[in-house]
């Protein structure tokens, strides 16, 4: 049990100090993500991104580096992604989320209270 806390605190922390691009984006991937076991597409999650960067009067990122955030997410072990090659279609990059619901809904909570938006319901995002 202390060890799930100090694993969902050092996630906190991280992202209580990481730019509001980095946490408008993770919070992106969590409402997309809403507890399904399905992966999800960049795509997705970038249309998720930019209605809630209009929503908080924040400077949407161009898709390209909205995929550079996801990288680094990635890096950082919020998120997991893995290439799927679609043939002559090309390829594309599909999200996971492997934190346990506690962490990501402590996240959650934390990157609206940085936005202050602490008492909207997480199905308006």
């Amino acid at each position: 049990m202390a060890l799930e806390e100090i694993e969902r605190d050092k996630y906190v922390a991280m992202i209580k100090s990481a730019p509001k691009q980095l946490q408008a984006a993770l919070l992106s991937i969590i409402s997309s993500f809403s507890g399904s076991s399905k992966p999800i597409s960049i795509g997705t999650c970038y249309e998720s991104y930019h209605s809630f960067c209009a929503k908080v009067n924040l400077h949407a990122l161009k898709q390209r580096a909205f995929s550079d955030l996801i990288s680094e997410l990635d890096v950082y072990g919020f998120i997991q992604i893995r290439v799927i090659s679609k043939g002559r279609y090309g390829r594309s990059r599909d999200i996971t989320v492997n934190l346990p619901k506690e962490v990501s809904d402590s996240l959650n909570k934390v990157i609206l209270m940085e936005f202050d938006l602490d008492a909207v319901p997480k199905s308006r995002i």
